[in-house]
């Protein structure tokens, strides 16, 4: 009893941790004051996420933290930094990244590296963020965007004079800035996805218009869809139901930073074609047959089948529908299909399509001679025989009844069945 509630305990004290860390995080609530700013001041050690400076434990795990390989650059690539505070406040625990960056109106290539875990001293909050690839001018009106790293969501922009360090308007349009557009797919099968990259997107909403359609509706997900309010949308059933539709992307900052509108990406899906065999599982008599198979899809078709599970045979450019397949089995056979694909796809079955063609049976008569008349009334007669396949093994004659209707002689080498009109 001692150790359960110890083990529960330690449960609770777990929970309260993770609990905490969630509920607890304080990030900064308003722009910092800019402390000062120094171009190609420094060592790109001192910068967080490099040599011993830790990143913000918000940020750890994040695709922020893998700063440098996200934007294949090198911390060599530093070219300065600034010093931020946030004065009289003590309680931040975690920072923003900082992900686009403008002077005037014209958003530079500047990219800015992780925040440090914050620095509280003097009563204030500090933190260093250092910027790579592009240098920053001396004047003009500095705008920075800062973004929660948990949820990519701009939490607001800040404006300074490069002059003075002084705060300054917004002078910049803050829609979100797509990097790479959805694109079209062509695909096969019932589930595909459509994406779209950018920053400073406060919220996604996907849209989709028919080829009938005049105009483009949101999407919402369940049934078909799923993140239709994130960054890549799934179809994930019913694929060639949509196929002809266009899918667009809607993307909304922060604020009053208004939206950008994707370009559209259209959808040409195809059903994976399939082959059956027409006749049924089984075919009896060897010899030469024609095995007819159906394809669906658009042609031209080609197959691939096998004899017994071995030697397979691929057949292609098959205009027709349906296809004959001409086989001459000396032997019961198997033959399996494993793979049809047509014009626009491929599909290997998962369960072969199965024909057998199976020998016909034969009979031999392993009773001695039986006259016998309909109008005995001695019992029932009995024709006993072996067969190649199947059963049953005997035919029986009752009186009064032709239970074998047209079988009136059989004769096999010394062993004769007659049946009379008695």
């Amino acid at each position: 009893m001692k150790l359960t509630s110890t083990f529960k305990a330690l449960l609770a004290l777990i929970a309260f941790t993770l609990y905490s860390s969630i509920l607890l995080a304080v990030y900064p609530a308003t722009c910092p004051t800019m402390q000062k700013r120094n171009n190609g001041n420094g060592l790109w050690g001192d910068c967080a996420g490099q040599g011993t400076v830790s990143v913000a434990a918000n940020v750890a795990g994040t695709s922020y933290a893998n700063f440098f390989s996200n934007y294949s650059i090198t911390p060599s690539s530093k070219t300065g930094d600034i010093n931020f505070y946030w004065p009289g406040v003590t309680n931040i625990t975690e920072l923003y990244v900082i992900t686009r960056v403008w002077v005037g109106t014209t958003i530079l290539a500047t990219k800015v590296g992780p925040p440090p875990v914050p620095s509280i001293r003097n009563g204030n909050t500090y933190a260093t963020y250092c910027f790579y690839v592009v240098n920053l001018p001396n004047a003009g009106v500095l705008t920075l965007e800062f973004t929660n790293p948990a949820t990519n969501a701009p939490a607001y922009l800040c404006s300074y004079d490069l002059k003075t360090g002084t705060s300054s308007t917004t002078p910049v349009s803050c829609v979100p800035t797509i990097n790479t557009q959805p694109s079209s797919n062509t695909v096969c099968g019932t589930s595909t996805t459509f994406s779209v990259d950018a920053t400073g997107v406060s919220t996604y909403q996907w849209q989709m218009k028919s080829p009938s359609a005049g105009t483009f509706s949101n999407i919402s997900n369940g049934g078909d869809f799923s993140g239709a309010t994130t960054a890549t949308l799934s179809i994930n059933s019913n694929l060639p139901t949509y196929s002809g539709y266009q899918f667009r992307a809607v993307l909304t900052g922060s604020g009053t930073c208004g939206t950008t509108t994707s370009d559209f990406a259209t959808l040409t899906a195809y059903a994976k074609p399939t082959a059956s065999f027409a006749a049924g599982a089984i075919v009896c008599g060897v010899g030469t047959y024609n095995l007819r198979i159906d394809f669906t899809g658009t042609g031209p078709w080609s197959f691939t089948y096998n004899t017994n599970g071995v030697s397979p045979v691929t057949v292609s450019n098959i205009a027709s529908n349906p296809y004959y397949l001409p086989v001459s089995p000396a032997v019961t056979t198997t033959y399996n299909i494993t793979n049809i694909n047509d014009r626009y796809c491929a599909n290997a079955l998962a369960s072969p399509v199965t024909i057998v063609v199976q020998n016909k049976p034969t009979i031999t008569l392993s009773s001695s001679s039986v006259d016998y008349c309909y109008s005995n009334t001695m019992g029932t007669a009995t024709l006993s025989y072996s067969s190649t396949t199947n059963s049953p093994t005997q035919y029986s004659i009752t009186p009064g009844t032709r239970a074998m209707g047209g079988f009136i002689n059989v004769l096999n080498a010394s062993n004769t069945f007659n049946s009379g009109s008695g």
